[in-house]
């Protein structure tokens, strides 16, 4: 056993040298590569093996070292394991005698703009342009995030990122955070929830939450690694180091030996022809779903990729019939990938339809940002409730942040106080100011995906390179990175402005960012005080 672990650490650290420097590893190495990286596991572990086989005939002369070796694992034991495991009381206040299905519906980098629901000039959701008859259609909806885990984590959770701390691989939820988000309550609620996104990028394990998901990306959560871990009584950060190590040597191991094929995360988002077909294949894995699972409501989170670009390969041709693409986010294939997306969602409502569960299911569509990470561009947020409740028209701008309370809303459910969003089928529901962040300094790594650059992490903002906001019409930024510039200006296609007089002042602007980072727990460098100063 020692020998085939070490083994594998080397192997898993010669896979890492060849991906850095020659950009080739285990993941796309096929046929005779396979078995070259196999033989070269075999010869590792033959002389690791040799190693502790000479370990083995050396003899400890001092009982007294043998026991205290011992005594070293049972302390170091005592410091691993945390003795007070969290725990999340039930927060179900309420009546839940209604329990509808609960598909959440987004995909990657839509912008409102580009839709025919929302008046673009192009057909490009003609299934949305009906399903938005029958649903409550927000017209000035905005993310909370420019980074697609930051934003769904903020989705689930109701929590800014800055709260969280969770914008970009490899982030992931902590401590309590960990419990508390939608997920946990509904499975409070005896749901069975699944998550269909993409590994590493919208992935509830990689990001850290427990106690929520039965399923996420076809791994069953009793057999998956990260909550076996956690269970065993490691925290989360340990939980994710430990079950990391085991899924990539695993991984590894299963291809060199020809038993299973590894999948590259990173090529599955930059190559969008493989996103496009992976997309079809999850529409259809909702069908299985449903279909396997009739005895419980079910919670299903679907994130698709055709319209995450920057290249396109849309399984539709209409705008871009008979074109090159030559470019990055070329107009024409962005609009035929969100055609495509919209076929892909009038898929899902047939199938919904044909099993006779449409009117028994709450469907909310949306999307993680807009495109190319913009966060001062709409994006679509529609919700059609059961008997088709609720639809109508709102104009006041929501937020991402606002679909979990909106559903506990309709479940009769009183929002728990960790969640920072408001019910949009609330009678008070208003204009509040919508908070966002992003970063600029991922870095895309082979074989494994997205990373943050470590070289850019540093305090006081570490991940956060910016923080944004949206009221009415307006837009006002403030740089985290030195000298920390602030700029505004106009938000497109906004629908229904305010007046003048109902327009924040950059020192107001200034004032909410300043207040959200120090509640969040963030240092506030001097430089900022010293910029807001000078708005007053």
């Amino acid at each position: 056993v020692p020998a085939a672990f070490l083994a594998s650490t080397i192997l898993l650290m010669i896979d890492n040298f060849t991906y850095t420097v020659f950009r080739f590893g285990i993941v796309n190495s096929q046929g005779i590569g396979r078995g070259i990286y196999l033989i070269i596991y075999l010869v590792v572990f033959y002389f690791c093996f040799r190693f502790f086989s000479f370990l083995l005939t050396l003899r400890v002369r001092y009982i007294r070292l043998k026991v205290g070796v011992l005594l070293l694992i049972v302390i170091g034991t005592f410091f691993i394991l945390p003795f007070n495991k969290l725990k999340v009381e039930s927060i179900v206040q309420g009546s839940t005698e209604k329990l509808p299905n609960i598909i959440l519906m987004s995909s990657d980098g839509v912008s409102a703009s580009h839709m025919s629901a929302y008046g673009y000039e192009r057909q490009t959701t003609p299934n949305i342009d009906d399903f938005k008859k029958d649903s409550l259609f927000v017209e000035n909806n905005f993310t909370n995030s420019a980074n697609t885990v930051g934003s769904y984590i903020s989705v689930l959770t109701g929590k800014y990122p800055t709260k969280t701390r969770v914008l970009y691989p490899p982030d992931m939820l902590r401590d309590i955070d960990a419990f508390e988000h939608l997920p946990a309550i509904l499975k409070s609620l005896n749901y069975y929830n699944v998550q269909l996104g993409v590994k590493h990028y919208v992935d509830a394990y990689s990001q850290g939450i427990l106690n929520g998901f039965d399923e996420v990306n076809g791994q069953i959560a009793q057999n998956d690694t990260y909550i076996m871990f956690s269970e065993i009584g490691f925290n989360t950060t340990d939980s994710y180091f430990l079950s990391s190590c085991f899924d990539r040597i695993s991984e590894r191991l299963l291809h060199i030996f020809f038993m299973r094929n590894m999948v590259d995360s990173y090529e599955l988002v930059t190559q969008n022809d493989k996103s496009t077909t992976n997309d079809k294949n999850k529409i259809e894995n909702i069908f299985s779903i449903i279909d396997y699972n009739k005895e419980k409501p079910l919670f299903i989170q679907v994130h698709l990729m055709g319209t995450h670009g920057p290249k396109f390969s849309p399984g539709i041709r209409v705008f871009s019939a008979n074109q090159e693409q030559t470019e990055n986010r070329m107009t024409d294939f962005y609009d035929d990938s969100i055609l495509y997306f919209d076929q892909l969602f009038g898929n899902l409502i047939d199938g919904l339809n044909s099993r006779g569960i449409l009117d028994n299911t709450i469907i909310v569509l949306f999307s993680d940002h807009g495109m190319g990470s913009q966060v001062n561009t709409k994006t679509p947020l529609i919700i059609r409730f059961p008997d088709r409740e609720y639809k109508g028209t709102i104009v006041n701008q929501a937020q991402n942040l606002d679909i979990a309370p909106t559903i506990l809303s309709y479940l009769n459910i009183e929002k728990p106080e960790f969640m920072e969003g408001q019910s949009i089928i609330e009678p008070r529901f208003n204009n509040e100011p919508i908070i966002s962040v992003g970063t600029r300094h991922g870095m895309g790594i082979q074989g494994i995906g997205w990373m943050l650059d470590e070289n850019y992490l540093s305090p006081p903002f570490y991940q956060f390179d910016y923080i944004n906001l949206v009221h009415c019409q307006n837009w006002y930024r403030l740089e985290l990175e030195p000298p920390y510039n602030f700029t505004q200006g106009e938000v497109k296609y906004y629908l229904n402005p305010c007046s003048e007089s109902e327009l924040l002042t950059p020192s107001e602007a200034l004032a909410i960012f300043k207040n959200r980072l120090t509640s969040d727990g963030f240092d506030i460098p001097s430089e900022i005080f010293e910029l807001i100063s000078t708005y007053k």
